[in-house]
């Protein structure tokens, strides 16, 4: 039994922690990442939480926009975005089904990196090139002002190399969204490790690597779904938070320049995957998710455009990103121009 001298001694050291930890300086944000390049993709848990308060609360107005936007231009579209400050949110058609071609490879890379996490793989580890493996990605896109850059990946990667490490392949697989890196890495995870990351997501395996499977009716494969795999990502509920940054940071590299896409100043940032599926007959689609961010803002969008030409869907996610950022401005000004607000009279 502790006698009282020992409760005494037990509860005079607890109060001498506490009062230790009431008297440190606070440790701001911006200081435990000053000396990251990529501090712009400091995840949520990073931030004072004084900064969610700097958010937009209301997407009302900015759908009624995107929905007359759609209905002018005659688009077959969904769109779904999220304030990642404070959960609020608003979608168009945000539940219809639709391939997600390319945006497959953003889980099959969180699954690789959780590898890293428990000893099995390292990002220098050498991943054996396999011939028969090997075929030319089917995406061509022509370059417009520096903004699209998305050809065919040269084969002689492949063909010059019998192995290739992790980190080289993740970096072909999601800046270069190349096909080849994607089967690559496939074989270095196990399957049921992904089927049990995409069920937590709450999004369908299956159809995501089949187009005749992910109709109209399957919710799994929306919008609002595959936005779940960027939350997890941005939210490091899978990987630990350097790991999410690492993945993060090659998102907001990838060959399609969405922040020129979409006019945006140069230091507004933008960690996006694209994805396109064309069979050269009727089936046309294009799908982009990604986070914004701009000054204390982390918006998540995901968009879906079906029946338009490449270049035509690429043209019409650029002006909806270019709303949603506009957007955002305009409540930064509208904030600001409340708390400068003062009262002359009392009610």
């Amino acid at each position: 039994m502790i006698n009282k001298t020992t409760a005494l001694i037990f509860i005079l050291a607890a109060a001498v922690v506490v009062l230790v930890v009431l008297l440190l300086p606070p440790v701001h944000a911006a200081a435990l990442h000053s000396k990251n390049p990529n501090n712009f993709l400091a995840l949520a848990t990073k931030y004072d939480p004084d900064e969610t308060r700097a958010s937009v609360i209301s997407f009302e107005p900015l759908r009624d926009s995107m929905q007359k936007f759609m209905a002018e231009n005659q688009l077959d579209a969904a769109i779904y975005v999220v304030n990642l400050r404070n959960g609020v949110n608003f979608g168009i058609n945000e539940n219809v089904g639709a391939f997600p071609a390319s945006l497959n490879k953003v889980p099959v890379a969180i699954v690789a990196m959780r590898e890293v996490e428990r000893g099995n793989l390292r990002l220098d580890s050498p991943i054996s090139i396999n011939p028969g493996k090997v075929k030319s990605n089917s995406v061509e896109i022509s370059a417009n002002s520096g903004i699209i850059n998305i050809s065919p990946i040269s084969a002689d990667i492949y063909k010059n190399n019998k192995e290739l490490s992790l980190r080289t392949l993740l970096e072909l697989m999601l800046k270069e969204s190349d096909n080849d890196a994607l089967r690559m890495i496939l074989t270095q995870i196990d399957y049921e490790d992904l089927l049990a990351f995409y069920n937590y997501v709450d999004v369908d395996a299956y159809g995501s690597y089949d187009y005749v499977s992910s109709n109209a009716s399957n919710r799994l494969l929306s919008a609002k779904a595959l936005s779940n795999v960027f939350l997890s990502l941005y939210h490091s509920t899978i990987l630990e938070p350097k790991d999410s940054q690492y993945l993060l940071s090659l998102l907001a590299e990838t060959n399609l320049d969405a922040q020129k896409l979409a006019q945006l100043p140069e230091y507004v940032k933008i960690a996006h995957k694209f994805g396109i599926y064309d069979d050269a007959g009727q089936n046309h689609l294009f799908r982009d998710c990604g986070i914004i961010y701009s000054g204390k803002s982390r918006i998540l969008y995901c968009v879906v455009i079906k029946g338009q030409q490449k270049e035509q869907a690429i043209a019409m996610t650029g002006r909806m990103i270019r709303a949603i950022y506009s957007y955002i401005i305009d409540n930064d000004i509208a904030l600001d121009v409340y708390k400068s607000r003062t009262r002359d009279r009392q009610i």
